[in-house]
């Protein structure tokens, strides 16, 4: 029947067919084709649902008819799917190269394979063998197409030819030659020659050049030419004049030379036209010193050798900022403005201030601008800042021209839709006016409307100031309401399409905006599970009502293993081994398994992991099964048990978590610091619940210079599931961070208090709760003076343990933890070289029987200095602690005990 006597419109689509080859999910494809039975039949759906089809990377090609019947309209969809990689394999090259060849090509098994795209990446990889230093390699495909199963098979088989070696090496137009030219370009006779080794070759010799006094060097790409024994390369050298430095006033160091003579050490090449910029950029060199008077002046000349720069350097004194002002300011509060600009009074070289140079001080005075149009000001003008001489130091000034102030006397906003709640703008009548808060305001109000499903809409902005009042006007055109009428998702290999769906959050039928396609690709990239997510409207369906959207994927390998090893003076040698699977089974569920070795702890542990919406509840979900066995100071414990956590830990500043524990455990110890509970049974159970509420701004996790943490938990211990233990457990922290004398101030207050429930009278509370919940103090992250869990009240919370009968005289001493906990740290961390640094602490803090009985008098305090290596991951910590005040005591039996002066340690990570 011909299309165009069909009932276009008023027919009912009584079936529709997809007949895809080789596509074993044609499901998917239905439902991306979006036409369901019992619909009208429509021109614009059909086109539609083949654009739909077309993105899901799925169909090459796709063909409509359409048949009456007595029923209605028959849909038959005749696809040509896109054939996927079954199987790759490279021959004739080494496996190194096959693998860069694979990577180039994009080839992985499942991955689509378009004839065009992979025509283009053949190119590229041909092109990659021939900068590998194979000119004369070939690279031919083999493709074998299945079109039952819509699948290929790749291979390549490879010819790489002779390789091109270097024979001869020259620079005509320079001194360098023979063997030193050969070592300056790093390349030795016979070597097989790659277009990044010439390049690298080229660098090596230009910048030897330059470090030789040719500082106009400039050495062009080699003329490479092939011969029977290798190939002959060629630099062409422009030379240029021999430089010297004349250097007056100011001592040549290699720091002068990184920041401001880079083509001193070979860096890029000095031209006599930029020498006002040589001599800003030594002048801006001893400002950030703190020289802010610094004087500097250049000029060109002659002697035998050849050209000589002269600097000449009035150096100054270091010079402390004694007051930052802004004559010219009457309008906007100073207090505003000093926020404003990174100059601060005072000696900035030593408290790690902002450097105050001439690049600072322009960046100061357009923020300053900034600010004055944001008040209303809008013909408002910055001058240059001045550094003024004072008695003391300086005066930085930024003369400020405020000009007539301008306010918003009327704001109309006009062609909103009644459906759309307009957003707060950054205009308000009575308010000032500037032109980047108008933008502003008409930014956010296209937003809004985009957001509310008018995707078309365009927000115009005007204003008509007459003296200090402006009249703004804001008129919308939203164009069309539209929604999502199709989701189609392409790019997925192993993941499973519900996935995404549950995590996008995006539904057919919805109204979704710019900030909700944002929000979506977020969320699908913080699976990490996928390198890449595209949120963007099928093509072709960018206008009308009825859009639909593509999220576009691409996966990321989800499997790893890992191997650590380390050491510190706990622990001694530790061992670590992990494997995980964030992605089970396509789920974007994750499971991974640990286990760690040391002198002090076998850990086992099992866990798995369920994200974002995809937890229970809809937030983050983890599960976790363990066994281990630790080794403390005055006891031993054997546990095995399991875990439940619910809650976000990457959500900032503010994340809330609760965790299920239920632990069986073995504890080993002196039965004079065990609770009644273990002495009565070998093994006891724990359960118990702990919410948790955290408040974090830290900068960075592993090495924060500013911001803070503040934690609170409490883990309530129950008789539930035949669990033996009864107590609730309170813990609080705060840590802080600032800069300070260019290193980080940091400071930290952690607190403690376990109430056993049924208490005993007589009885100290720490012996009332199990021995691993207790609280120990002391060590690398706690008080550095003191040993590992050696903090304490003496015949209190330590003990003196009587050796046993035959031995020498004397007793050991044991911590027996407590139930009330007060620790401080004061810290300051500096660098010193590189990744180098150093710091100085005081800790002070003690475990005391019974939360009741916590004093800050009866802290215990120490301090020390280390040094500190920064790592990607934390710093590796070499660092020595002493007491303030050692003490003496005797134990029971008559036993003087003695403490040592100090510790210490040898750590890995921040204490706090």
């Amino acid at each position: 029947m011909a299309v165009a006597a069909l009932g276009w419109g008023k027919v009912p689509v009584a079936q529709v067919v997809i007949d895809a080859p080789g596509i074993p999910k044609v499901y998917v494809l239905r439902h991306a084709f979006g036409i369901s039975e019992g619909s009208t039949l429509s021109r614009n759906e059909i086109r539609r649902g083949v654009q739909a089809l077309l993105a899901t990377g799925q169909v090459e090609d796709a063909v409509v008819d359409v048949e009456e019947s007595a029923a209605g309209a028959v849909i038959r969809v005749k696809v040509q799917p896109v054939s996927r990689v079954s199987r790759v394999a490279v021959y004739g090259m080494p496996r190194g190269d096959a693998k860069r060849v694979l990577a180039t090509l994009g080839l992985a098994e499942g991955a689509p394979l378009r004839v065009k795209a992979f025509e283009l990446a053949m190119d590229r990889a041909r092109q990659d063998l021939h900068d590998e230093g194979y000119p004369h390699a070939t690279l031919d495909p083999d493709l074998d197409f299945d079109p039952g199963n819509a699948t290929v098979s790749v291979a390549l088989t490879a010819d790489l030819g002779p390789a091109l070696v270097v024979r001869e090496l020259s620079a005509a137009g320079c001194r360098i030659e023979g063997s030193r030219l050969w070592h300056v370009c790093g390349l030795k006779a016979g070597e097989r020659l790659t277009s990044a080794g010439l390049e690298a070759a080229r660098r090596r010799l230009a910048e030897t050049l330059r470090r030789d006094g040719f500082w106009e060097a400039e050495v062009d790409s080699p003329r490479v030419q092939d011969g029977a024994g290798g190939a002959a390369v060629a630099f062409p050298v422009q030379l240029g004049a021999h430089w010297d430095l004349d250097l007056v006033g100011l001592k040549r160091s290699k720091a002068l030379e990184l920041a401001a003579l880079p083509f001193v050490r070979g860096g890029e090449a000095f031209s006599p036209a930029s020498l006002e910029f040589v001599t800003s950029q030594v002048q801006t060199f001893l400002q950030d010193e703190g020289r802010l008077l610094a004087k500097v002046a250049g000029n060109v000349g002659q002697d035998a050798k050849g050209k000589v720069l002269q600097i000449t350097v009035q150096a100054g004194p270091l010079t402390p900022i004694v007051a930052v002002l802004f004559p010219g300011a009457h309008t906007v509060p100073v207090k505003l403005l000093r926020e404003r600009v990174g100059a601060r009074p005072g000696h900035f070289w030593r408290w790690g201030g902002e450097p105050v140079d001439e690049e600072t001080l322009a960046a100061d005075a357009s923020s300053l601008l900034g600010t004055l149009r944001d008040a209303g000001l809008a013909d408002a003008t910055v001058g240059e800042p001045r550094i003024v001489p004072v008695r003391g130091g300086v005066n930085v000034e930024f003369p400020l021209e405020e000009g007539l102030r301008r306010t918003v006397a009327a704001l109309e906003i006009a062609g909103v839709p009644a459906a759309v709640k307009t957003p707060k703008l950054a205009l308000a009548k009575g308010g000032p006016w500037s032109q980047r808060a108008e933008d502003e305001a008409r930014g956010a109000l296209e937003a809004a409307i985009q957001d509310a499903g008018f995707a078309d809409a365009v927000v115009t902005a005007s204003h008509d100031c007459d003296a200090g009042n402006c009249a703004v006007k804001l008129l919308a055109e939203p164009g069309v309401p539209s929604v999502i009428s199709r989701v189609v998702v392409a790019g997925l290999v192993r993941t499973s399409r519900r996935v995404v769906d549950r995590v996008a959050g995006i539904r057919e039928g919805t109204v979704v905006g710019p900030q909700a396609q944002l929000e979506a690709q977020r969320r699908l990239l913080a699976l990490g599970i996928f390198e890449r997510v595209d949120v963007h409207p099928i093509p072709g369906q960018t206008a009308g009502a009825r859009r639909g959207l593509v999220i576009d994927v691409k996966e990321a390998p989800t499997r790893t293993v890992s191997f650590g090893l380390g050491y510190d003076t706990e622990q001694k040698t530790r061992v670590s081994v992990t494997w995980s699977e964030l992605s089970l089974f396509g789920t974007a569920r994750g499971l991974a398994f640990q286990g760690s070795f040391s002198s002090l702890e076998k850990r086992f542990q099992l866990t798995y992991r369920e994200p974002g919406r995809l937890g229970l509840l809809g937030t983050p979900t983890w599960i976790s099964v363990y066994r281990t066995q630790e080794h403390y100071t005055s006891y031993d414990v054997y546990r095995r048990g399991m875990w439940v956590e619910l809650g976000d830990h990457f959500r900032r500043p503010f994340r809330a978590l609760v965790r299920y524990d239920y632990q069986i455990v073995d504890p080993t110890a002196a039965p004079d610091i065990l609770s009644q509970l273990e002495h009565d049974q070998q093994q006891e159970r724990i359960a118990s619940v702990t919410p948790i509420l955290e408040w974090d701004t830290r900068d960075d996790l592993f090495s924060p210079h500013r911001g803070a943490y503040l934690s609170f938990s409490w883990q309530s211990a129950f008789k539930v599931f035949q669990a033996d233990a009864a107590f609730d457990k309170l813990t609080a922290s705060l840590s802080a961070f600032a800069p300070a004398q260019g290193g980080v101030l940091a400071a930290s207050l952690r607190l403690g208090a376990i109430q056993p429930r049924g208490r005993v009278p007589g009885v100290p509370d720490n012996l009332q709760i199990p021995i691993n919940e207790r609280f120990f103090a002391g060590g690398r992250v706690t008080n550095r003076a003191f040993s590992t869990d050696m903090l304490g009240i003496p015949n209190e919370t330590l003990i003196c343990q009587p050796n046993p009968p035959g031995s020498a005289p004397g007793c050991k001493v044991l911590a027996a933890g407590g139930a009330g906990m007060l620790l401080s740290s004061l810290e300051w961390r500096f660098p010193v070289y590189g990744p180098v640094g150093g710091d100085v602490f005081v800790d002070g803090g003690n475990v005391w029987q019974a939360w009741r009985e916590v004093r800050v008098a009866g802290m215990r305090w120490g301090a020390g200095v280390g040094v500190r290596v920064d790592t990607p991951v934390g710093p590796l910590r070499l660092e020595y602690g002493w007491k303030f005040k050692p003490i003496r005591w005797t134990a029971p039996d008559g036993t003087l005990v003695r403490e040592a002066p100090g510790e210490l340690f040898l750590s890995f990570g921040n204490p706090f």
